[in-house]
C-alpha cells in the first residue's frame, strides 16, 4: 500500500470514527430541546471562551520551548509560539488531530528531524501526564451521591496506566524507547517548570470549559474538575477529527449523571469547540511565514 493510499485510508477512517460518535451522541439528545439551550446561550460568555484560546496557545508553546530547551533543541520562544499557533490551526482542519503537530516538527527539522520529533512528543507526554492526574483526580472528588458512568474506573486505569508506562519504558525498546529516555531527561532538568506550565495549561482548559458552561447558565462546579478532564482525555485520542465527536460523546455520557440534561451537555461542547476553532484558525495565517532558521 503507497504513501498517499495510506494517508487516505486513515482520513477516511478518521471521518468515519467522527461521524459514527455523532451518530450516537444525537440518539441521545432530544433536537428540539438542543436547538433551545442554543438560543439561550449568552454571546459574551462564549467570547470569553474564545479569548482563552490564544492564552491557551502561548501557554502551550511556553511548555514545549522549554522541554526543547532541556533536550538541548533549540528552539526559541517567538518560534515555538508561531509554530505552535500554526499548528494548533492545522489540527483543527485537518483529521486526526496529529497534523499540526507533524507540522511544527517538519518546519524544525534543520535542527535534525529526530530529535525535532522526539522533543515533540515528550511535550505531549508532559500534557497527557497532566491530562492524566487531572483525571485521576476526578474519580477521587466524584461526588458520593451521584452515579458513576459505567467503565469510569477501568477508562481511568487504563488512561493512566498508558501515560506511565511512557516514563518507565527502557531506552532500548524500539522507538518509543528514546522517547521515554528523554521524558526522563527533562523530568530531571525542569520536572516543576513543566508540570506547572502544563497546570496552567489544563486551568486555561478548564477556563474554556467553564464559560461556555457560564454561557447556558451553568455555573463552575464540580462537573469541571471531574466531567470536563474526561472529555478532554476522550479529545486527545487521536482517532476524529480535531477530537470532535469524541468529546461531545463523552460528555453526553458523563454530564448527565452531575445533573445536566443531555441537550445542555451536548451544547456546552460544541460551544467548546467552536471557541477553540475560533479562537485557533487565526494560527493559519503563519504559515504564509517561512520555515524558522536554525538557532545558533
Amino acid at each position: 500500500m503507497s504513501s498517499r493510499t495510506r494517508t487516505l485510508v486513515r482520513a477516511f477512517a478518521v471521518l468515519a470514527v467522527t461521524i459514527g460518535a455523532f451518530a450516537w451522541t444525537g440518539s441521545r439528545v432530544d433536537p428540539d430541546a438542543l436547538a433551545t439551550s442554543f438560543r439561550g446561550a449568552a454571546p459574551g460568555w462564549w467570547a470569553v471562551a474564545v479569548l482563552l484560546v490564544p492564552v491557551q496557545t502561548v501557554l502551550a508553546a511556553e511548555r514545549w520551548h522549554h522541554t526543547s530547551r532541556a533536550l538541548d533543541v533549540p528552539l526559541s520562544r517567538r518560534e515555538a509560539w508561531t509554530e505552535f499557533a500554526a499548528g494548533t490551526a492545522v489540527n483543527q482542519v485537518l483529521p486526526g488531530g496529529v497534523a499540526g503537530d507533524v507540522l511544527r516538527v517538519w518546519r524544525q527539522r534543520q535542527q535534525g528531524l529526530a530529535r525535532a520529533m522526539r522533543a515533540a512528543l515528550v511535550d505531549r507526554w508532559w500534557g497527557q501526564t497532566v491530562l492524566a492526574t487531572a483525571v485521576a483526580g476526578a474519580v477521587v472528588w466524584w461526588p458520593q451521591t451521584a452515579s458513576k458512568p459505567a467503565g469510569l474506573l477501568v477508562g481511568v486505569l487504563l488512561a493512566t496506566l498508558v501515560v506511565a508506562s511512557g516514563w518507565v519504558l527502557p531506552q532500548r525498546a524500539p522507538v518509543v524507547g528514546s522517547v521515554s529516555a528523554d521524558l526522563r531527561r527533562t523530568a530531571r532538568r525542569s520536572p516543576a517548570l513543566l508540570f506547572m506550565l502544563g497546570l496552567t495549561l489544563l486551568a486555561a482548559i478548564l477556563g474554556g470549559f467553564a464559560a461556555c458552561g457560564l454561557a447556558l447558565g451553568h455555573a463552575p462546579g464540580i462537573w469541571l474538575v471531574t466531567a470536563a478532564p474526561l472529555g478532554l482525555l476522550a479529545a486527545s485520542v487521536p482517532v476524529s477529527a480535531g477530537g470532535w465527536g469524541l468529546r461531545e460523546g463523552s460528555l453526553v455520557a458523563v454530564l448527565p449523571h452531575l445533573g445536566w440534561s443531555p441537550e445542555d451537555a451536548l451544547a456546552m461542547s460544541l460551544l467548546f469547540g467552536l471557541s477553540f476553532l475560533a479562537g485557533a484558525l487565526p494560527g493559519l495565517v503563519l504559515l504564509a511565514l517561512p520555515a524558522p532558521e536554525p538557532v545558533p
